[in-house]
């Protein structure tokens, strides 16, 4: 029985040979009732993905659940590879920042020579041609100044955002040292989406978490 309502994983798990979302299924057995997740290209056409094999919801929230707070182990624990922001980030910030600055008083002093000039043409202390050869190569120092700010610019804002990614995805860390039990908050907080891979010969398949940190 195909069963639409909201569980941990909903939304979240994807078949990793033809990337079509998984379904959960429930199946009543003499123990009881479980909860499966298959591939809906299996289920809505035959031959058109090999990822057959159905997998416990069970054992895939129970997987779910281990590597999240593996993820919090490496955190909190200095021994292990930490996810923190890493201090060349602030660096590389601190250099955009810096070249900006820096473009902008080139500009200002390029548009304060471009009068000047026009003043020494106004007062004949240069010929036309002169000012014309003058203006045509400030303009065009100014142009490219200007195209380089934008491209600053735009790196920075790459650099706000991947720095309040990192603060944001500290305060998730933070809120929690080991976690006991998984649940659609938790999931939605730690992780974007979840690929399960078919069953290969040798009994195993692949799965593969993308974090939402």
């Amino acid at each position: 029985m195909n069963t639409l309502e909201n569980y941990s994983l909903s939304k979240k798990v994807f078949c990793a040979e033809c990337q079509s979302s998984m379904w959960k299924m429930s199946y009543a057995l003499a123990h009881g009732r479980y909860n499966y997740l298959c591939c809906r290209m299996v289920k809505i056409s035959e031959n058109k993905c090999c990822n057959t094999s159905s997998i416990r919801l069970d054992y895939l929230e129970n997987t779910m659940l281990a590597e999240i707070n593996k993820l919090l182990d490496s955190y909190y624990n200095a021994d292990l590879i930490t996810i923190e922001k890493q201090p060349q980030e602030k660096s590389r910030k601190e250099e955009l920042q810096s070249e900006m600055q820096e473009l902008i008083s080139q500009i200002d002093r390029g548009q304060q020579h471009l009068i000047k000039v026009y003043e020494d043409k106004l007062n004949e202390v240069i010929s036309e041609e002169q000012f014309s050869v003058m203006n045509k190569k400030f303009q065009a120092e100014i142009a490219n100044l200007k195209k380089r700010l934008e491209f600053i610019k735009s790196q920075l804002q790459t650099a706000e955002f991947s720095q309040q990614k990192d603060i944001d995805r500290t305060e998730v860390l933070n809120k929690y040292k080991q976690i006991t039990e998984i649940n659609k908050l938790i999931v939605d907080e730690f992780i974007k989406s979840v690929s399960v891979g078919a069953v290969k010969t040798d009994g195993t398949r692949e799965i593969n978490i993308k974090w939402a940190l």
